[in-house]
This record gives C-alpha cells, structure tokens and sequence, in this order.
C-alpha cells in the first residue's frame, strides 16, 4: 500500500476519515463503553463539591502515595456557643472547621483547575515542567503578582470527610520595591529565582495556582 499511498494520499485520508467517523457514529449508541468523547479528562480534578463553605468547595484532587502530614496548631473558636443557641450562623461545616485538624497528607502532584501540577521533587526529575506557581494579585495599585514553584501538595482532613488542598510554594522575590527582583524587558517578564520570599508564609489554596513555565535566562542567570 505504500506505493499507492505516496501517489494518492488525499484518497487515504478520505477512507481513514470515514472511518474515523463511523466508528465514532457507532460509539454513540454503544453503553458503558469508554470512548474518546466520554472519557474523563486527564487532568480530572475532581469536579464540582456540594460545601457551602468556600473553603471546602474548592476542586482539586492529589495524586501519588499519601506521606505523613505536618503538624499544624488549633485555632481556639467557639462555634459551640453558635450551635447551642441554634444560630443561624452556625452550620455543621463551620463547626467541623472548628472542631480542628484531624491529620495531614503530603502529596507529590495535584489537578486541579484542569492542570497537573507537580511538587519540585519529581517534577526537577523530568525534562517537562509542571511545578511554576502563578497567584495573580487584585489588581489594585498595591496588588503584587506572585511567582515561585510548588513543592509539596497538602491535604488537611477535618471531620466527616471534610477536606481542605493547599500548595506549599517556593517564593520568589517579586518586592517591586527591592531592586533586581522583577522586570519587565521587550514583553517579557523576568523574575530573580535567586532570591525567596514569604518563606514563614508559603501556603496557598490550590485552586488559587495558575500554572507557568520558567525559562532560564543565561545572561543575568534569572527566569
């Protein structure tokens, strides 16, 4: 075939089209087959969750083998007096957040926003990337865009299954008063990797991470 192939390859594209459609046709009628259009993305981060409280609603979903969890202090909140008084304030989520802590789970990668990311651990291993972390500010005069990689995924667990995904990121300095840490040159941006930031405050929600790509600038060995 591959003489006729090369002489008339408009007809081989034509008979492999065709039959591309009509399996696809086919497919639509056939349940309980995975297919193409019907697959779960792969990137799947879990969907859509019930919780009113925005802080358990986020989507997101860990991958890779559950490490042990950090240690992480009580906040002392009364949310029994709410329930006890029948506020209407209160709710059987606030009181799970309050109750505190049950345990934490490290991951190495989570999807999340319909991306993968990575912890800098495996992802340092691979030739793609998928460990740049974006938090765009609010766009206010004083609004700063923060920029750094995320190294490990954290998953907190409260009561009746209750749960919260956090990025532990890796700052870098993007002060624009400090000189040397962002500029701006020709459109693009560029972002002292050599120098850290909020290193006593590196968590983030993980649905708040936009995903980028740093490229190594060897002029002035920033990103």
């Amino acid at each position: 075939m591959y003489p006729i192939e090369r002489a008339k390859p408009e007809g081989s594209i034509i008979e492999a089209w065709i039959q591309y459609e009509s399996l696809t046709f086919c497919g639509l009628y056939l349940k309980d087959v995975e297919m193409a259009f019907n697959r779960p993305q792969r990137n799947n981060d879990g969907g859509m969750r019930n919780e009113k409280l925005s802080i358990f609603a986020q989507s997101a979903r860990p991958f890779g083998d559950p490490g042990r969890g950090e240690s992480f202090s009580r906040n002392d909140m009364e949310v029994n007096k709410l329930k006890s008084s029948n506020s209407p304030t209160y709710s059987d989520e606030l009181y799970n957040l309050a109750f505190g802590l049950i345990r934490a789970e490290l991951f190495s990668g989570c999807h999340v926003n319909g991306v993968k990311f990575l912890g800098t651990a495996r992802d340092d291993k691979l030739c793609t990337q998928n460990s740049g972390v974006h938090v765009p500010g609010g766009g206010g005069s004083t609004d700063i865009d923060f920029y750094g990689k995320l190294t490990i995924v954290v998953q907190l667990l409260y009561k009746d299954r209750y749960q919260v995904i956090m990025f532990k990121c890796r700052w870098f300095d993007t002060n624009p008063n400090r000189p040397g840490s962002v500029k701006i040159d020709h459109g693009l941006l560029f972002v002292n990797i050599n120098r850290t930031w909020y290193d006593d405050d590196p968590y983030i929600l993980a649905s708040m991470a936009t995903q980028i790509v740093y490229q190594d600038d060897p002029k002035a060995g920033s990103s």
